[in-house]
């Protein structure tokens, strides 16, 4: 990690450290400088670090700060190290070694040496971490815990820290009895944060009697397990499937195949989603935000593409923005109590509200024959709002696990319509349905008719 210093003229130092765990500066033109805190091992005064006009590197005493890190993590061309301060203010090198193994959906998706690894989301894992000393002598008396961070500043972290990533926050890895070295914790499948444009950061540590030994920060990918579109999970059709659960994860990535499929199938065949047909956001799988534009029908009522209807942001019909009604009174728009409509509601008077004339007997009231609707036209209806459910539905998930474990088994069977059994003992049939009767009723409960 690189650690960029600024002396007292403004002049820029990039901290470097060999493989014997020397400290030395480069003049750099450029970077973003820092000014690392650190407590000294006896923990009682804390340091900045800093160099003079020439590199030198220095430490100054300052407030002490309770709980301040006690070490920075530098890396050389083969090792990586964490730079400490002594009682009187001199600076310590040690070298670490560890390696690192992140399992998910059966396989080893980081291994040593590494400089990122990957973590699923949605999918139960386990995540090793494995602790020798320079000699490699396994270390199994620690205390190990591991946050994840999103947006975690890899040159500046105590300016930036990021925000710790539910479950992996302060996670405890617990020791595996009879390993050398290695601690581990299974993670529920519960990761899923938003997509960051600043990238992940995995903090390991790890203390010895209330001593801290270890610190790294190790740059990690969140991997989407499947789409934004999936409807259920690898682990739901896996409970759905009897036995399938214990059979270990060798068809994981079959499955998850077969479930985005599915959720690019089902909104298909629903009517759903994006006007312009991008399948990027399903309104079963959160509250989405929709853009589009209508034909105006001549009414007081719009029938809209996605639904439950939550909000509208903007109605604009023939160039002119509708406000909404705040009330039975007041004209405007209104979301309809089905959540699949939008109807405008006249007001007692009339529409002017919108216009410059305000009486109901001349003006805009008259020229659109009797007040605001949906005028005839072509795409001359522009509506912005937000519609979805806030949970997918508990009907359309068992209807996506049944799907899927269908198109599952299906794959030993592919284009038979039976099987004769061996020794003459009888014949298998095969249903040769689309979909099951029940779930083609789910279907055609959410599907658009308007």
């Amino acid at each position: 990690m690189a650690l960029i210093l600024q002396d007292s003229l403004g002049g820029l130092w990039s901290v470097t450290i060999d493989d014997n765990g020397g400290l030395g500066t480069t003049s750099v033109l450029s970077g973003l400088p820092s000014a690392p805190v650190l407590n000294d091992a006896g923990g009682s005064t804390s340091w900045i670090v800093g160099v003079t006009s020439t590199g030198q590197l220095k430490t100054t005493t300052t407030t002490f700060i309770p709980g301040n890190p006690t070490f920075i993590t530098l890396t050389s061309p083969s090792a990586t190290w964490k730079v400490g301060v002594t009682v009187d203010g001199l600076f310590t090198t040690n070298q670490q070694v560890v390696t690192v193994s992140v399992l998910g959906s059966g396989k080893v998706t980081a291994v040593n040496p590494i400089s990122s690894f990957t973590i699923p989301v949605r999918t139960v894992f386990t995540l090793t971490w494995t602790l020798t000393d320079a000699a490699g002598i396994p270390i199994n008396n620690a205390t190990v815990t591991a946050t994840l961070f999103a947006g975690r500043s890899a040159t500046n972290p105590l300016g930036t820290p990021g925000t710790p990533v539910s479950p992996i926050n302060g996670l405890t890895l617990g020791y595996v009895a009879g390993s050398a070295g290695q601690y581990s914790a299974v993670i529920p499948g519960e990761i899923n944060p938003p997509l960051n444009g600043t990238g992940y950061t995995l903090v390991v540590d790890a203390t010895v009697a209330g001593t801290q030994i270890y610190h790294t920060e190790q740059p990690a990918t969140v991997e989407t397990a499947g789409s934004l579109l999936d409807l259920t999970t690898v682990d739901q059709v896996k409970s759905w499937i009897p036995g399938l659960a214990a059979a270990g994860s060798a068809d994981d990535a079959i499955i998850q195949a077969c479930i985005t499929a599915w959720g690019f199938e089902f909104l298909n065949r629903t009517g759903l989603g994006n006007q312009n047909g991008d399948l990027l956001q399903s309104p079963f799988c959160g509250v989405c935000n929709f853009s589009e534009t209508y034909d105006g029908t001549g009414t007081y009522r719009l029938f809209v593409r996605n639904r439950p209807v939550k909000n509208v942001s903007a109605l604009i019909i023939n160039g002119i923005q509708v406000a909404q009604s705040s009330g039975f009174s007041v004209q405007g728009w209104v979301i309809d109590g089905t959540g699949k409509s939008i109807s405008l509601r006249p007001g007692l008077l009339g529409w002017g509200g919108s216009f410059p004339q305000t009486a109901w007997q001349s003006g805009a009231y008259r020229a659109f024959g009797g007040g605001m609707r949906f005028f005839e036209g072509i795409q001359n209806i522009y509506l912005q709002y937000s519609a979805g459910y806030n949970n997918t539905p508990a009907d359309v998930v068992q209807c996506a696990n049944k799907v899927v474990a269908q198109n599952y088994r299906r794959r030993s069977w592919v284009d038979e319509a039976s099987r004769a059994m061996s020794g003459g003992a009888g014949t298998i049939r095969y249903r040769d349905w689309d979909l099951p009767s029940e779930c083609q009723y789910v279907v055609d409960r959410y599907t658009r008719t308007l």
